[in-house]
């Protein structure tokens, strides 16, 4: 196989595979938007309380990114101490800072801290992703076409 050959292959396989990346990421991103906003509408508030903030080394980036933990009176009654699943750099909040807190009567252990960031965070994320990966691949694609229609030879 010749390297001008190799390389319409590997830009074949690239377009369609970042394509199909970008489409298949902004489908996970519709998951988890449709899911915050059920929790969303499914949930009341409760007043909470950063208790600590928990390291998280992060040896890819070589930082440290420090997750919340949060203490709230549920409805039913009891307390409960909960670890927020978003760690930042520098911390979004303080310990000892009065917080807005939601969740779900039924589910009170899977409460979230009332925050854009730690609420939309993941889906922000995927659709950023899922807009880079499918606009890169759509133009690859339109590039490989453009340059295939090009190269055809025209007999009469």
């Amino acid at each position: 196989m010749n390297p001008k050959s190799m390389l319409k292959k590997l830009l074949w396989i690239t377009c369609r595979a970042w394509f199909v990346t970008g489409l298949c990421t902004l489908v996970v991103a519709l998951g988890f938007g449709i899911y915050t906003s059920v929790f969303l509408i499914r949930s009341v508030p409760a007043k909470g309380t950063v208790v600590n903030l928990i390291p998280e080394y992060d040896e890819e980036n070589d930082s440290t990114n420090y997750a919340p933990v949060f203490s709230f009176a549920a409805g039913d009654g009891k307390i409960y101490t909960i670890k927020s699943g978003v760690a930042t750099n520098p911390p979004g909040f303080e310990v000892g800072q009065n917080v807005q807190v939601l969740y779900v009567p039924s589910h009170p252990a899977n409460a979230k801290l009332a925050s854009f960031r730690q609420l939309w965070f993941v889906t922000v994320l995927c659709v950023g992703l899922g807009v880079f990966f499918t606009t890169a691949g759509y133009f690859l694609l339109r590039f490989e076409r453009r340059r295939n229609s090009l190269s055809i030879p025209v007999t009469s």
